[in-house]
């Protein structure tokens, strides 16, 4: 098996079982940690970005009104160290007070 086959069936399979959330949790930990803070945040700060959807994409999209855009939205909330939480990818039809 190449190296990049390997790769990519470690990712899908940790990706499917949780495996990948779980390092990035205990990594995330132990940053805080080292930073001096508690190991779960107690805030959350979310932001979002229009993106104009690629030719090749074939994934759902819409038109954000506001940014006058047509693609996707991505939604990223990450704790006051800058440390990601998570991420949301969907059509830019919905609007952000949603």
């Amino acid at each position: 098996m190449s190296c990049s086959k390997l790769v990519y069936y470690y990712f899908y399979k940790w990706s499917r079982d949780g495996t990948l959330e779980r390092i990035h949790e205990v990594l995330r930990g132990w940053v805080r940690l080292k930073r001096g803070r508690k190991i779960s945040p107690s805030v959350g700060i979310i932001d979002s970005q229009s993106v104009e959807k690629s030719k090749v994409s074939a994934e759902e999209s819409g038109f954000d009104g506001g940014k006058k855009v047509k693609g996707r939205k991505r939604h990223i909330i990450t704790d006051t160290q800058g440390l990601l939480l998570a991420v949301k990818v969907h059509s830019a039809q919905p609007h952000d007070s949603l």
